[in-house]
């Protein structure tokens, strides 16, 4: 799946389903990348649902959804999506909705989603 096809197949899914959306924009991470490029990609297909998906209400919906992997999955994206928006790539940057999933990961799951990403291993 090329990364405009996948980012359409979200979108398409996002409005009808949007646990089904995000799921779909979570397969094939490309954790094993060594550029930057496809990460900020997938980062930004899972942004689409983020930020569309920003009540606390309908966060905590979507991870009742979703195996941690998953969520440690998004944190990464979230991670991803807050340097992305410092570096000014984003056009949707939106600090409070990514510190809104942020929070919800962390109350679901505990400090240890973020450590996870502290620790040397492939993140996106």
């Amino acid at each position: 799946t090329t990364t405009m096809s996948k980012q359409s197949e979200v979108s398409q899914t996002l409005t009808k389903d949007p646990a089904a959306a995000l799921k779909l924009a979570l397969a094939d991470p490309p954790l094993a990348a060594k550029e930057i490029a496809p990460k900020e990609e997938f980062a930004s297909i899972v942004g689409l649902i983020l930020y569309a998906q920003n009540q606390t209400s309908e966060i905590k919906k979507l991870l009742s959804e979703l195996e941690s992997s998953q969520c440690d999955l998004i944190m990464g994206c979230v991670f991803r999506l807050m340097e992305m928006g410092k570096k000014d790539k984003v056009n949707v940057f939106n600090s409070a909705v990514l510190f809104r999933w942020h929070k919800a990961m962390v109350d679901q799951y505990g400090e240890g989603i973020i450590v996870r990403h502290m620790t040397p291993r492939e993140w996106i």
